[in-house]
């Protein structure tokens, strides 16, 4: 255990790693009558030691489209257990702060047992402090959803859209990215500027740009999955998630494949080798001229190691904008239509990709 405290009035700073950065806290739970807690992951186990007569209220993000149906489960479960409770979702929120009737904490650590485990740091407060600290709990209140236990279908479907909606921005906003790597591919072997700039973004590293969407387009999966597993199968009509991981994968990796060979291409060595292949066979005073040919050899194999890249990136490009994009769409446009119609009135059939007559479809492979 590292503990580092300095006394401030009526504040104390601890620095943790191997017990939990809130234990004061912790400790001031089971005797308090009110408990606020924002958070960005939580434990519900954490609950056992609480009063079910203690006043509640939750403020916690969700961090991973896989954790929706876990997480509003356990906030159904705190409005079963817990005779005053109000819980939000809050998908932007990633602060941390826990305060009792006697004590506040604020710091980096989240409302579970496993924060111990890191190095985590918070200031422990008391006194009048404690009030300043719930007006900053209440603001938190502002962008978030409340949920009361009851509609926990209408909830649950409220943030799988509110989750597709963000992916959605995302990865449109990354395809530009696709569009600028698409462009360097395409002019780098006969523009020295843009030559430059492609040895630099090689030296970046262009993995943090593909793996970037890549992660981006498996949570839009992992939503797919999560509807398929927990029925609601109804707002993805069709789709189905290992088709479409399949055929992500496939045009992923044909890029991934194609351009580590535009990478591992070195157009000296290459031009060097068609050189000594030539040059014995020829006489010796054609040197000259076989090296010229090797390098319109190599050249033109640059030039063809290129156009694959660009071809596959735009095949790439093209299946994000005219399948997921659309089919993302649908699946959001299915969620508004339970949230204003409820799940009697639902008609999958009215799922639209534009114009609200169009049914998905379950993509096909460009």
């Amino acid at each position: 255990m590292i503990k580092l405290n300095k006394s401030l009035e009526n504040v104390e700073l601890l620095l943790t790693k191997g017990r939990s950065n809130f234990e004061e806290i912790t400790q001031s739970i089971k005797d308090s009558k009110s408990l606020f807690i924002s958070t960005y992951n939580i434990d519900f186990r954490l609950f056992e030691k609480v009063d079910k007569n203690t006043e509640i209220e939750v403020i916690t993000s969700i961090p991973s489209v896989k954790n929706i149906y876990w997480y509003i489960k356990g906030l159904k479960e705190l409005h079963t257990n817990f005779n005053k409770v109000s819980t939000y979702i809050n998908l932007d929120n990633h602060s941390k702060i826990i305060i009792t009737d006697t004590k506040a904490y604020v710091g980096s650590a989240n409302f579970t047992k496993y924060s111990k485990n890191n190095f985590e740091c918070g200031l422990i407060i008391d006194g009048d402090n404690i009030n300043k600290v719930i007006d900053l709990f209440q603001n938190l209140k502002t962008d978030a959803i409340l949920y009361d236990g009851t509609n926990y279908k209408v909830t649950r479907i409220t943030i799988i859209m509110k989750q597709l909606e963000e992916i959605k921005v995302n990865i449109e906003n990354h395809i530009s990215d696709l569009e600028k790597l698409k462009d360097l591919i395409d002019r780098h072997y006969e523009d020295r500027e843009y030559y430059r700039d492609f040895e630099d973004f090689k030296s970046d590293g262009y993995e943090k740009i593909v793996y970037k969407i890549d992660d981006l387009i498996e949570d839009s999966i992992d939503v797919i999955d999560i509807c398929q597993d927990n029925d609601d199968d109804f707002l993805i009509d069709d789709l189905n998630s290992i088709t479409v991981r399949t055929e992500w994968n496939s045009f992923l990796n044909t890029f991934m494949l194609k351009i580590e060979k535009l990478l591992n291409f070195q157009i000296e060595k290459y031009r060097d080798k068609m050189y000594m292949e030539e040059v014995h066979n020829v006489e010796t005073d054609r040197d000259s001229e076989i090296l010229e040919e090797a390098n319109e050899f190599a050249i033109q194999e640059l030039k063809e190691l290129s156009d694959n890249s660009t071809s596959s990136l735009t095949n790439l490009i093209e299946y994000i904008r005219v399948n997921l994009i659309p089919s993302l769409n649908c699946i959001i446009s299915n969620c508004e239509h339970y949230e204003d119609e409820g799940e009697e009135a639902y008609k999958p059939s009215s799922a639209s990709l534009d114009d609200g007559e169009k049914k998905i479809k379950t993509i096909e492979k460009l």
